[in-house]
């Protein structure tokens, strides 16, 4: 659970240190950032990890919801834009939750490929029109 954590903590450090998710820039800060997060978690895993199944379902979703605001660049952005933002990330809460259960319904590799072609049909979209 705590490699889980730190790969959630790595992703959404993106946004803390406002770079893009699979960017090299700012690497080491976000290894650190994300490791003293584990540590955290790990001193205080009696509270965290003893939260029943739903609750982890549930925030995980919000989490994968919010890991998408790493896409977003704040300051080059007009408050329009930026509530559109808000809004799209809203509207990633009802996959992460179909995701969410294909995952532990089906396993991971159903839900990753579900998640390539939920990204591919607007992809499509965008290239052909």
């Amino acid at each position: 659970m705590l490699v889980a954590t730190f790969v959630v903590t790595f992703i959404g450090s993106a946004a803390v240190f406002e770079v893009l998710v699979y960017s090299w820039e700012h690497l080491f800060g976000r290894i650190l950032f994300s490791l003293a997060f584990v540590g955290i978690a790990f001193a205080f895993r009696r509270q965290i990890f003893g939260l029943k199944y739903n609750y982890y379902f549930y925030i995980l979703c919000g989490l994968f919801a919010v890991v998408h605001l790493a896409n977003l660049h704040f300051s080059e952005m007009n408050p329009a834009e930026i509530a559109v933002g808000l809004i799209n990330t809203l509207l990633i809460v009802p996959s992460a939750l179909i995701l969410g259960y294909v995952r532990v319904s089906y396993g991971f590799l159903y839900a990753v490929s579900f998640h390539l072609l939920h990204n591919a049909v607007p992809m499509v979209l965008y290239f052909v029109l």
